[in-house]
């Protein structure tokens, strides 16, 4: 979409007011935390060579996204964080299958009282489980999860290291349909390039019939009248 062209331009302009040669733009290493659309947006990037992109994306902490339909380059390391409770991952329709070598981790979460939902989904619920997810490797500082989540923090700053903080604003607006020959701001952005979507069997699977409501309702009629009248009570009690 346009708000890859929009990330890369932000990235680009980053770049040059911290000193780095326009040559040097499609090489710099660059790790792109991303969450929700920001993972959807750093797995496009980060699925084509870096002069396509026009960044060369080398690390990817995605939080919520449902990006399982990009393929990432092998060389990119990718780690990917999910709610059990989140829907929002699943929107692409895929499974929760890996189609790539990133690294996929989950955790279910405690439901609260009040907007589960968005609890889920929420950037700040995320920040916790990566907190957790950093607690987690120190203590067990092996394993693929391990080795992705140090090459992720090779990009830090360390103590002491000079750092610049710039903020950007990015978005995409929608447009009514126009002529073929119409072009305009947000369609004249350079798009990261275009990816094969990655398929996964589920997708040509038939769908398992669906259970007539006549038999069911003769495996109800079949139950005896004590139970029946057992379960209408519980029915009444719970509403």
């Amino acid at each position: 979409s346009a708000m890859s062209g929009g990330g890369v331009r932000a990235l680009h302009t980053a770049m040059e007011r911290d000193g780095v040669p326009a040559e040097r733009w499609a090489r710099e290493p660059v790790l792109i935390c991303g969450h929700s659309q920001g993972g959807i947006v750093a797995a496009a990037l980060a699925s084509v060579p870096p002069h396509e992109a026009g960044v060369n994306v080398a690390g990817i902490l995605s939080t919520g996204g449902p990006n399982r339909r990009i393929r990432v380059r092998p060389d990119v390391v990718t780690v990917s964080v999910y709610h059990d409770q989140d829907v929002m991952p699943s929107l692409d329709g895929s499974p929760d299958r890996a189609p790539d070598r990133r690294v996929t981790v989950g955790r279910s979460l405690v439901r609260p009282r009040t907007r589960p939902l968005y609890y889920a989904h929420s950037s700040s619920t995320y920040t916790e489980t990566v907190r957790l997810l950093e607690r987690k490797v120190r203590v067990t500082p092996w394993g693929r999860l391990a080795s992705a989540m140090a090459a992720l923090q090779d990009f830090l700053p360390t103590a002491g290291e000079p750092t610049r903080v710039m903020h950007y604003e990015i978005w995409q607006d929608i447009l009514t349909p126009t002529a073929e020959s119409t072009w305009d701001t947000v369609a004249a952005l350079e798009r990261g390039g275009s990816y094969e979507p990655a398929t996964y069997p589920i997708d040509y699977a038939v769908t398992a019939p669906r259970l007539p409501r006549v038999a069911r309702a003769r495996r109800r009629a079949a139950l005896p009248a004590r139970i029946a009248s057992a379960l209408s009570s519980l029915r009444k009690d719970r509403s």
